[in-house]
């Protein structure tokens, strides 16, 4: 799983990302892209370049970028196209009493996705844990069924 978990009382988030962290002893040993890009200075300053050039900023398309630009930044390009092809996702569980309004919108609930284009909520009859929150989200343990 290539997700990152944020807790604060009653939210909990978690985003994920187009990267592969490889870890030892709670230690960040490398981050790379799904294509073995490393995530390093190097492609960091690469990606940086192109998102602060004036030429992508007016027409951010990596395609063009790379077609029209004088200084080609093959790393950089090759991540920012990863990225921006990469699904976003985003699940939020939210205890909100100030806007509670029945089943409409419960007192307990998963927010999923950004935005409020395409989000949607699921309504939860009790609070839940970090421990469920992340058992949830968790491809290696078993599925959670939704009743109503």
């Amino acid at each position: 799983m290539s997700r990152l978990f944020f807790y604060r009382q009653d939210k909990f988030f978690s985003v994920a990302f187009p990267f592969s962290v490889i870890t030892e002893d709670d230690e960040i040993v490398e981050i790379s892209s799904f294509s073995g890009i490393s995530i390093d200075s190097k492609a960091l300053s690469s990606v940086l370049s192109i998102l602060e050039d004036s030429s992508f900023k007016l027409n951010p398309s990596v395609t063009d970028y790379y077609i029209e630009s004088n200084t080609v930044e093959n790393i950089g390009i090759s991540l920012l196209e990863e990225i921006f092809q990469s699904e976003p996702s985003y699940v939020r569980y939210d205890y909100d009493p100030k806007y509670v309004n029945g089943r409409l919108h419960p007192l307990h609930h998963l927010d999923i996705n950004y935005s409020s284009y395409g989000t949607y909520k699921l309504g939860l009859n009790n609070s839940i844990a970090i421990d469920y929150f992340d058992n949830i989200l968790n491809l290696n343990t078993d599925c959670t069924y939704l009743e109503d």
